[in-house]
């Protein structure tokens, strides 16, 4: 009868510790995040292109202006983005990709209900740079003299000019007659 006792004394210890290492490593599993309690909302969608074609690559921003609380995502080879797990703010979306214009938008995300986005990215202006770089083969830069034409120079010239009337002579825009 005492073998008995030590049996069910031993089962019982046994199965006690059983329950305090279940319970530990549940703990943390079953116990919900802060986070969790607070509706923590999602942000997701897809980035196209004037023609409806999904944009590969695309950098998407988030940022919420008085936390500065900040998630950037690149998009999938569907043009597909996600922010999960983001607590109830405004945020200000910005999506960017190589050639195309900047899309920004201001978003409210209020509750665990997923908010889906098709951000349509326009086509960038095309823009050329022309850049001109090099360096002079000469130190001095060169002169060119322009001569003064008097009435010497004339001197055996085939045609020679004859000095104009008085008639002719111009004092502004208006021709004196003198």
């Amino acid at each position: 009868m005492q073998n008995d006792r030590r049996i069910s004394r031993f089962r019982i210890r046994r199965a006690g510790a059983v329950l305090v290492v279940l319970g530990v490593m549940a703990g943390p599993v079953s116990r919900p995040s802060a986070q969790g309690l607070g509706g923590a909302g999602t942000i997701e969608g897809i980035v196209k292109d004037p023609s409806d074609a999904v944009v590969v690559g695309a950098t998407v921003l988030i940022v919420n202006p008085v936390t500065d609380f900040t998630r950037t995502a690149q998009t999938d080879g569907r043009g597909h983005f996600v922010f999960r797990n983001l607590p109830p703010n405004p945020y200000h979306l910005v999506a960017t990709a190589p050639g195309f214009q900047t899309f920004e938008q201001d978003i409210d995300v209020r509750s665990s209900v997923p908010i889906a986005l098709v951000i349509a990215v326009k086509i960038a202006a095309a823009s050329e740079t022309v850049s001109v770089s090099g360096h002079s083969t000469s130190s001095k830069a060169t002169r060119r003299r322009t001569p003064i034409w008097t009435s010497s120079n004339w001197r055996g010239c085939p045609f020679r000019p004859t000095p104009p009337a008085p008639s002719e002579v111009f004092a502004g825009n208006v021709a004196s007659t003198g």
